[in-house]
């Protein structure tokens, strides 16, 4: 288009556009993870509804899941407590899960958000009915642009193997872990633990 071969169209534009919008969230996503491995990653730490947030995440997938013939469910004791967190860092941390969950599990599978108080600690999963991760893969999944499905050619920031390594990091920037359980063919469980 820049030199006159081919015509500005609506289309061509909107390409360029969505494309311009992938890369800022790469880098993006690049930054937050520069900044987090340095140390200086900046929490808004303030009391969290947990319920409310995982009810707020539910309902936002639940269309999704519901095209792709999938019950989502939410389980958390009836007496969770609020705790310091950064809301938004925190529901990044979920939505990447559950998105993942969605993505790999076949139609008529479960996904669900666990979340229980243990001691002081709490304790948050996303667990699936899906295709499961080889045990092989398992210690490299929180890798930077790490994929199990080498295969996969498509370029959402899914396919880059960022979601995971993001998503450990502000796990641990919480002062928390997390850690993965997968059989083949059955599913796939994720796990954090945060401090209460």
């Amino acid at each position: 288009m820049r030199d006159g071969d081919l015509a500005p169209t609506p289309e061509r534009l909107e390409t360029i556009y969505a494309e311009i919008e992938r890369l800022q969230g790469l880098v993006q996503d690049l930054r937050l993870l520069a900044v987090t491995d340095a140390g200086k990653l900046r929490l808004n730490l303030a009391p969290l509804d947990l319920r409310a947030l995982l009810e707020c995440v539910i309902a936002s997938f639940q269309l999704s899941a519901e095209q792709k013939g999938l019950t989502l469910r939410l389980e958390t004791d009836p007496d969770l407590p609020n705790f310091k967190a950064d809301e938004s860092r925190l529901d990044r941390v979920i939505c990447n899960l559950v998105t993942n969950a969605i993505r790999h599990t076949p139609s008529g599978g479960v996904v669900a958000i666990k979340a229980t108080r243990k001691d002081r600690d709490i304790f948050i999963s996303v667990e699936d009915t899906g295709d499961g991760i080889p045990p092989a893969y398992l210690p490299h999944i929180f890798d930077c642009f790490y994929r199990v499905d080498k295969s996969r050619t498509d370029t959402d920031g899914a396919s880059l193997g960022l979601g995971l390594a993001i998503a450990r990091a502000l796990v641990e920037a919480h002062g928390g872990r997390i850690t993965t359980e997968s059989v083949p063919g059955k599913g796939t469980k994720i796990s954090i633990a945060l401090p209460g």
